[in-house]
């Protein structure tokens, strides 16, 4: 089925646009959105749309490639009559402020400016071009990463601020993409990554993927239904477990929850884990915390135990108290810091002081963790005993990008650390005591954020509220 087809039926079944919406396409400059947009144009009558436009972010990421994509996009809109939202955002310079990781807060400032567009010119509706080989891919890897929220996929529509994110060609293979733009003549960017196998993704869409189509080839229609179906269970599960989460949960004064463990260890393990998800929800609605696997088995297994009084510490300085019949979260007393030490064990992650995990991994290709910042470094640099320890009088450090010594003092003044949290702050050390990171804040010249041929290992920093 050609691809006009395909996504019309799509499009029509889904119901992804209302009669006269605006739209706006996200456009990279690449074959999945150039088709998207070429579509929408061609079929805006058909579809009764009253109006159809592009948006594109110049990451300022690969430099003079960067910048010709947006050219690229600039002057096939200009040539078409296409009104085009364009803005140059210096991503290389907030991770360097920010010293978090690229793709997130590449995507964060994306979406942030979608959403600032579409608010200010009135689009309904933001439509982005990932397909049915985009899903595939995502759930293989959620499988293979043991996620199972990932196992959902992409849903075909969701929220975005007042207005909606839809997705087209979600049930069009790349093969139909492709055919598209050849019948069109459409010229596009070529991103040169796309064909190393460096990467995970890329690893899947060669290898993997063909293998799968060759055993079926309607593999992107069943895993379409599979994924819809996944959704749809999970959605089920979600209204269950808030109808429990009503009865059982009392919410006080100052995020003190109340909460109680006989009515929830009635639950069904598959309510309780949601039920837990929906409390931790709610305790960080002001953060953008990702909920780990660790910290939610934590959570449960106070929450299942038999154990009268127990006590469990949870991030940014919430506590868990386990009373026989219910449990309490609510803010911990302060007490007075106390040292922290711990050695690091290679490949294994270890949690630390103020609500951060680090691993120090051999290299291998899957070293990506999203939300967690990864700095390359040689083993024999480091030295044989790495350890995570809490500031002493006197610390010093080379950091990264500098020729001299700095206090670890005056790098918390410089990051406006409270002094309460200074305490705490955990530092990378070896056995000689050289500082090897203030952990979250600088590195020291031992490492860096490229790979570079002699690195043969990883340090990777996350926040413990996600699942690594």
């Amino acid at each position: 089925m050609e691809l006009e087809k395909q996504a019309y039926d799509f499009i029509k079944q889904c119901q992804l646009y209302k009669a006269q919406t605006n739209v706006l396409v996200a456009c990279s400059g690449g074959i999945d959105s150039m088709v998207l947009l070429d579509y929408l144009v061609a079929q805006k009558q058909r579809l009764n749309l009253t109006s159809v436009a592009a948006v594109h972010v110049n990451h300022m990421l690969r430099g003079k490639e960067s910048d010709e994509d947006a050219a690229f996009v600039e002057a096939y809109c200009e040539a078409r009559g296409i009104q085009l939202f364009l803005k140059a955002i210096p991503i290389p310079a907030l991770v360097a402020k920010e010293q978090g990781n690229v793709e997130a807060i590449a995507r964060r400032e994306r979406y942030r400016f979608f959403e600032e567009v579409m608010h200010k010119e009135h689009f309904a509706t933001l439509s982005l071009a990932h397909h049915a080989d985009d899903q595939i891919e995502n759930v293989i890897m959620a499988l293979a990463k043991g996620l199972q929220q990932g196992t959902q996929g992409m849903p075909v529509r969701r929220a975005l601020g007042n207005a909606e994110l839809v997705r087209p060609f979600l049930s069009s293979t790349r093969q139909q993409i492709e055919n598209y733009a050849a019948k069109h003549q459409l010229v596009y960017r070529e991103d040169s990554t796309n064909n190393s196998d460096e990467y995970v993704r890329n690893r899947l869409r060669h290898h993997v993927v063909p293998l799968l189509r060759a055993e079926n080839p309607n593999i992107a229609e069943a895993v379409r239904v599979f994924t819809e179906q996944r959704q749809q269970d999970e959605a089920y599960f979600q209204m269950m477990a808030q109808q429990v989460y009503d009865e059982i949960v009392i919410l006080r004064e100052n995020n003190l929850i109340d909460v109680d463990v006989k009515r929830f260890q009635l639950q069904p393990v598959a309510l309780q884990r949601r039920i837990i998800q929906l409390l931790l929800k709610y305790l960080y609605k002001d953060r953008t915390i990702i909920q780990s696997y660790t910290l939610l088995n934590r959570v449960l297994d106070i929450a299942k135990s038999n154990v009268g009084n127990e006590l469990l510490t949870l991030p940014e300085g919430y506590q868990i108290r386990r009373n026989y019949d219910k449990f309490v979260i609510e803010m911990a007393v302060k007490t007075q810091a106390e040292a922290f030490s711990a050695n690091i064990q290679l490949n294994e992650w270890l949690t630390v002081p103020n609500q951060m995990r680090v691993c120090v991994r051999l290299i291998s290709n899957d070293l990506f963790v999203e939300n967690a910042q990864t700095y390359y470094a040689n083993r024999s640099d480091l030295g044989q005993l790495l350890q995570i320890r809490t500031k002493k009088d006197g610390d010093r450090m080379r950091p990264l990008g500098m020729s001299g010594t700095k206090k670890v003092s005056r790098i918390f003044i410089d990051a406006k650390i409270p002094d309460t949290a200074r305490e705490t702050w955990p530092l990378l050390v070896n056995e000689h005591g050289d500082i090897l990171a203030v952990i979250g804040l600088r590195m020291s010249t031992s490492f860096s954020k490229t790979r570079r041929a002699t690195d043969d290992v990883a340090v990777m920093i996350a926040p413990t509220t996600y699942n690594v």
